[in-house]
């Protein structure tokens, strides 16, 4: 098992080294290993990068571990009215530009841009009422869920469905439950947890060849996410993932 960092340069160099390579047996098989090995260590690396992207945890903020529930927090503030609302700006995460509408019942929706003009559209959040605890308003844990479709920019393709539960007005502390696809036929389940800013989650993959392998990503103290990937025959890959500095 061999730990490398989380940047695809690394993964295109040191992916037929790591562990599921296989041994022995002729130069062609071992060619076919070694290419299945960087194969499955650059979609890993898109499958993880993504998650954290379109969770909007926040990690290009930081090398401290602390994240948070972004992008929820952001849809609560703006249904709550308890803070300046941001009606316009750039998701970092994802690196595009944004909107920011809500209604009446505290439904609303973030459409995404390419350009800062915000003519070029690249998808949008659409998020439901808020469901707060025994139906009060400003009472927690309050679940928030929401569609979203990215059309453009580095996380073209992605869509799919995630449920934030907030456990307080902080946005940090409680849990997210994602379900998406990409544009590449890869697709991943994945459930987050944030406690006192810092996220942790267990995630299934599903490949674009059909393999399947588990992911548990826990912080490290210097701000870094070890991304452990698990497979059916065994093999493992460890991958540490820094925080961006912006996009």
């Amino acid at each position: 098992m061999v730990i490398r960092h989380l940047s695809l340069l690394a993964v295109i160099f040191g992916a037929a080294v790591l562990t599921g390579c296989g041994g022995g047996g002729s130069s062609k098989s071992a060619s076919m290993s070694r290419a299945t090995v960087r194969q499955r260590a650059i979609a890993t690396t898109r499958v993880a990068r993504a998650t954290f992207a379109i969770a909007g945890l926040g990690r290009h903020t930081t090398r401290s571990p602390r994240a948070g529930m972004e992008r929820a927090g952001l849809f609560l503030a703006a249904v709550r009215h308890t803070r300046e609302i941001v009606t316009e700006g750039r998701d970092m995460d994802t690196g595009l530009f944004f909107t920011l509408t809500t209604e009446t019942d505290g439904s609303g929706q973030q459409n995404l841009f390419m350009d800062a003009a915000r003519t070029h559209s690249a998808g949008r959040y659409v998020w439901t009422a808020p469901q707060w605890k025994d139906g009060m308003p400003d009472a927690y844990p309050v679940l928030i869920h929401e569609d979203f479709q990215i059309t453009d920019g580095s996380f073209s393709g992605d869509k799919g469905t995630a449920d934030s539960t907030l456990d307080d007005a902080t946005g940090n502390n409680g849990k997210i439950h994602l379900s998406f696809a990409d544009g590449k036929g890869e697709s991943a389940i994945c459930d987050l947890i944030i406690e006192n800013g810092m996220a942790r989650a267990d995630n299934m993959i599903t490949l674009q060849d059909n393999t399947r392998c588990r992911e548990t990503d826990v912080p490290e103290p210097n701000g870094d996410m070890q991304c452990t990937f698990v497979f059916p025959d065994g093999s493992q890959e460890v991958e540490l993932m820094a925080p961006e500095n912006g996009h």
